[in-house]
């Protein structure tokens, strides 16, 4: 007899996400290929760092890594870049993010780019795409296939990203050797509260303030493709301009890792409780903010964006799951988006 083999709803994008781990230890010691191409492209003025959809989000993150270092770093969605019309000066720097490397708009906005003058690098998870092609030079993550939801691809991408961007503006990294012991407490980390506060919810909100908003917009973007959850990703203080209007009731997530804005996140959350927010937040290791479920993210620094990266991604696969969905078949979504006479 035939025998076959049965997988639990959700089981392989949560053994992608802790398989993660070993692929990020892997790029953290093995970083010489970035160290060579950030010395190739040093003289660069300008930076956008182009995406769509997870890679936009590590777009995002990578640009407030170089504005942090004082470089002007630009993200925009690949879409909004080639369909608008961005202005490209010398010596700019097209920093482009794609899983299968083969996305139309990722690749458009790319080859517009390069005709404008601009050089292009690309951070791609599969090396014979079309972005591999284009561009004057690739890092080919060593994430491999993956379900849909893109999760040890995109930690991947984010060591990559974190270490290039670091790397080309001669700032010193923080010390990310100790992820793999901060991994394994962040997979083990009981997170029944936040699901049983997001999974009942018709709709919700994702707020940060720099960095932390791009976790919160990917956090936002997880949430949404695979727990069909309708949630919007906003800069944190946007909130108040409009949205606290329709926030009785509803699950407010609070990424809060950035001690510099500790004050504003205490006082947000303050404001938007009163309108009847439930607030979920994440804070740094003995820096709790006062909501209604609060979680401490191990790590000291900017390794405490990883192991967040590892959470949000937990939350959205248990809270899918305790919505009824598979997040390994999230409903109307591929891998790779190909759009014909586009």
């Amino acid at each position: 007899m035939k025998k076959y083999k049965f997988f639990m709803r959700g089981q392989k994008t949560l053994e992608d996400i802790a398989r993660g781990s070993a692929i990020v230890a892997k790029i953290l010691a093995a970083d010489k290929d970035l160290a060579n191409w950030a010395e190739h492209f040093q003289r660069v003025d300008k930076i956008y760092a182009l995406g769509c959809g997870s890679s936009y989000w590590l777009a995002f993150l990578v640009a407030a890594f170089f504005r942090r270092a004082g470089r002007d770093a630009t993200a925009v969605p690949a879409s909004e870049f080639f369909l608008t019309g961005y202005p490209v000066p010398r010596r700019t720097l097209a920093l482009v993010f794609s899983q299968s490397g083969e996305t139309t708009e990722t690749v458009r906005a790319a080859a517009q780019a390069r005709e404008q003058g601009a050089a292009v690098f690309a951070v791609i998870n599969r090396g014979a795409g079309a972005l591999a092609k284009m561009a004057d030079g690739f890092f080919l993550t060593p994430a491999g296939s993956e379900q849909i939801l893109a999760t040890k691809s995109f930690a991947a991408g984010l060591a990559a990203a974190y270490l290039f961007a670091h790397y080309l503006t001669g700032a010193r990294p923080d010390d990310l050797s100790g992820l793999p012991v901060l991994y394994e407490k962040i997979l083990a980390l009981d997170i029944k509260p936040l699901v049983r506060c997001l999974a009942p919810a018709v709709r919700a909100y994702s707020l940060g303030i720099g960095l932390d908003y791009g976790l919160a917009g990917e956090a936002a973007l997880k949430l949404g493709e695979g727990a069909g959850l309708q949630i919007t990703a906003l800069p944190a203080l946007e909130i108040s301009h409009g949205y606290k209007a329709n926030l009785d009731g509803v699950p407010v997530l609070v990424v809060g890792l950035q001690t510099a804005y500790h004050k504003v996140y205490e006082n947000l959350i303050r404001e938007i409780r009163q309108a009847g927010a439930r607030i979920i937040s994440f804070s740094p290791l003995n820096l709790p903010l006062a909501a209604d479920c609060n979680v401490e993210i191990p790590g000291p620094g900017d390794t405490a964006i990883f192991t967040a990266v590892k959470l949000l991604q937990r939350l959205a696969v248990e809270t899918a799951l305790a919505r009824g969905l598979d997040p390994d078949q999230p409903a109307g979504l591929a891998k790779t988006v190909r759009r014909v006479n586009f």
